[in-house]
């Protein structure tokens, strides 16, 4: 090959083409890389015990390691729920005695009033007997305002009979 068509060729693979015998111009077929694909998964796993795979592996690693955790998930969750029952109960304990506190608070007061009004005071009797009347009818009227809308905000009940 002469040093002229040396450098046309040269020239050509610069630029990314050959003159084959012919004079058909072919691109350089070059080392081409492929994009390199990456898959990536991820598993989450949410609960008072382990993904059952790991459960398994627990099992082979700790004897009978798979029922000792489940074990202890069920005494978690019985004790969560005894524990829960007694605040409900406590709360409902408490709101019981303020109840009853808060009426013999208003009888008392009742009672005074008509003292007063059988003492002579009887504008001051007559507001000490009203006052507490009053506050008991506004009272009862709010919480039952106040359970309508918590009715009206809470999801519908789904029926739980099963139809046969």
């Amino acid at each position: 090959m002469s040093k002229r068509n040396r450098n046309r060729a040269v020239q050509a693979t610069q630029k990314g083409v050959i003159n084959n015998p012919q004079g058909h111009v072919e691109p350089i077929k070059q080392n081409v890389k492929k994009p390199i694909s990456q898959l990536q998964m991820t598993e989450t796993f949410s609960g008072p015990i382990p993904h059952p795979a790991l459960l398994s592996q627990y099992g082979q690693i700790i004897p009978n390691g798979a029922d000792r955790i489940m074990s202890m998930a069920e005494k978690q969750m019985e004790y969560r729920i005894s524990m829960g029952n007694k605040m409900l109960d406590s709360d409902i304990r408490r709101a019981d005695r303020g109840l009853i506190f808060g009426f013999v608070i208003a009888i008392v007061i009742i009672i005074g009033g008509f003292g007063l009004i059988i003492a002579g005071f009887q504008a001051l009797g007559i507001s000490a007997v009203i006052a507490p009347l009053i506050s008991l009818v506004g009272i009862f009227v709010y919480t039952q305002e106040r359970r309508k809308d918590q009715e009206e905000k809470a999801p519908p009940k789904k029926n739980t009979k099963s139809k046969k």
